[in-house]
């Protein structure tokens, strides 16, 4: 479910985003997503109807000018953002952190970074 509210949220900025690892033949700028965890939100001792969805997004691009911008424009399209997201009731969805990576195989610098999706279950 949090897949569909992601793609949807970055429809306007890009069009490549995978489940956890993208195809090995991929060329250009992509994100993947990755649940970290979900714990219901706020319950007090009855069934959740709100789950906390922390997830982290891997962005890449293919140069580092490009990916600043792509991050700018994927904390844009996420940060703050509420209302029905394919079909599902997202309350609000929180930037939450951002890291510098480096992957070695890719010969690519790539960001992290994490938001909260508090969501209607």
């Amino acid at each position: 479910m949090e897949g569909k509210v992601i793609k949807s949220l970055l429809s306007g900025v890009i069009t490549q985003v995978y489940p956890v690892v993208a195809p090995q033949d991929i060329t250009g700028s992509y994100v993947t997503y990755q649940i970290i965890d979900k714990v219901p939100w706020d319950s007090k001792g009855v069934v959740a109807t709100v789950d906390a969805v922390r997830v982290t997004l891997k962005i890449v691009a293919d140069t580092y000018s490009a990916l600043a911008t792509l991050v700018e424009s994927v904390r844009t399209a996420m940060d703050q953002k509420s209302g029905t997201y394919a079909s599902i009731v997202i309350q609000n969805v929180v930037f939450d952190d951002e890291r510098d990576q480096y992957d070695e195989d890719l010969k690519k610098s790539y960001k992290e970074m994490d938001f909260l999706i508090i969501r209607n279950r």
